[in-house]
């Protein structure tokens, strides 16, 4: 299956990046990766991908502040973000949509979380 979509997957942990970027790529989407928030924005910014998936926290700049970043910027406002982190509560959860993520992932998620929310933010 070719989804034709780019996903930017932004993640301080190689590991849940890898795990993250297989899953995706076996199911037809193409990934671009980012370690950090400054990467993230920059990757953002030049490739234009059709959903961003972000880590809630990472060093320099946690999740919330790329996002304002990103949304603050004419050309990439419109590209939609899924958090994903570690923290589970509500109130984690009602930040991240607060500051505009269209979504929100729980780690550690299983493939089918994982692809179903990707599915249902890129139409794919």
């Amino acid at each position: 299956m070719r989804t034709g979509k780019r996903i930017l997957v932004a993640d301080d942990e190689p590991p849940i990046l890898e795990v993250t970027k297989l899953i995706l790529t076996d199911n037809g989407y193409t990934v671009i990766t980012a370690l950090d928030g400054s990467e993230a924005i920059e990757k953002a910014r030049c490739q234009l991908p059709d959903l961003i998936l972000l880590d809630m926290i990472m060093p320099g700049m946690n999740g919330l502040q790329i996002c304002d970043i990103l949304k603050s910027d004419l050309k990439t406002q419109s590209i939609l973000l899924v958090m994903f982190s570690v923290l589970a509560g509500e109130n984690a959860r009602g930040e991240a949509l607060r500051h505009g993520f269209a979504g929100y992932i729980v780690k550690p998620f299983t493939p089918e979380e994982l692809l179903m929310e990707v599915q249902r933010r890129t139409n794919a």
